[in-house]
């Protein structure tokens, strides 16, 4: 008689195990009481049947169709005590088969998305290391390195300190599937000094938040970042990109701020495989609770995140 109790409880999600068995250890209890001449077997499946309807309403974490499927299946049996008591020891092998070979069908379904969750972060990770670790990058790095070491030493020195920087951080969060704001941020920070030092110009990022030892999806600014340098022709000597983070209504807001070209026509975020592998990391990290949007207003382009707040 535990066991369909205790599949109740797993299967909707309840809480506080031992208030439940408690109120179990009660329901039985109260079926020693005699009622309307059923014998102590009826009794007892009445009290626990109707300990399980209770099970199935005050389900909170449930989905609607689990919570009135148990509640049928508990109705049911509460029917069955009471029409045919005869046919009681029926009844409950029969739900206790039913409930059994549901929770092992649960149960292999779930080992399945968890292997496709496997899958579908190993490509992640490889997307990551594909779209920031390409060879003409790195040719093209090494090349900007040489003819720095000719003209310029400390520039030299400090294009390979970031190209350094920025490789030990991809391959660091190839095997994450969670990073932190302030880890995201020096990432984007070594490759805005690269690229400055490639393009001639000075790129700088600067954060503003108390968000900074948060989690969050691993490459995600880089990729934002690295699409508006790949996709604006900056003019200015200094460029400056602005990230804010705060909470509101029970939820990290992320703002990033890319200054538009001095053309409007030449101002862009890029579309395509860039923001496909943002939103794909985002579901990752948060399934189903996140938020993205990229537009332009009348000085920058702002790319907007929306995630969970951190539980403490």
């Amino acid at each position: 008689m535990i066991l369909v109790p205790a599949i109740f409880f797993f299967r909707l999600k309840l809480q506080s195990s031992w208030a439940w068995l408690a109120g179990l250890v009660v329901a039985i209890t109260a079926s020693m009481v005699p009622i309307g001449g059923l014998e102590q077997d009826a009794r007892a499946l009445l009290a626990m049947s109707l300990f399980l309807a209770v099970m199935a309403v005050m389900a909170r974490t449930a989905t609607s169709w689990e919570r009135w499927s148990h509640l049928a299946a508990a109705l049911k049996l509460t029917g069955a005590v009471v029409i045919r008591p005869d046919l009681l020891r029926f009844f409950l092998a029969a739900l206790v088969v039913l409930m059994g070979a549901s929770l092992l069908a649960e149960v292999l379904a779930r080992e399945i998305i968890a292997n496709r969750n496997l899958a579908r972060m190993a490509r992640l990770q490889l997307a990551l290391v594909k779209r920031n670790i390409q060879p003409h990058f790195i040719m093209n790095s090494l090349t900007v390195a040489n003819e720095l070491q000719q003209t310029d030493s400390q520039a030299a020195s400090r294009f390979v300190d970031a190209m350094a920087g920025e490789f030990r951080a991809l391959a660091n969060m190839v095997d994450q599937d969670t990073t932190t704001v302030l880890e995201e941020i020096e990432l984007c920070r070594n490759h805005l000094t690269m690229m400055g030092l490639r393009l001639g110009r000075e790129f700088s990022l600067e954060f503003t938040s108390d968000q900074s030892d948060a989690p969050f999806p691993p490459g995600v600014l880089h990729t934002l970042v690295e699409n508006a340098i790949s996709h604006n022709r900056y003019r200015q000597e200094a460029v400056t990109f602005s990230l804010t983070g705060q909470s509101v209504g029970g939820a990290r807001v992320f703002e990033l701020r890319v200054p538009r070209a001095d053309r409007a026509g030449e101002t862009s975020m890029g579309t395509g495989s860039g923001t496909a592998s943002i939103e794909a990391r985002l579901e990752e990290f948060a399934p189903g609770d996140w938020h993205f949007s990229s537009q332009a207003d009348a000085r920058d382009w702002v790319s907007c995140i929306t995630l969970p707040e951190v539980s403490t």
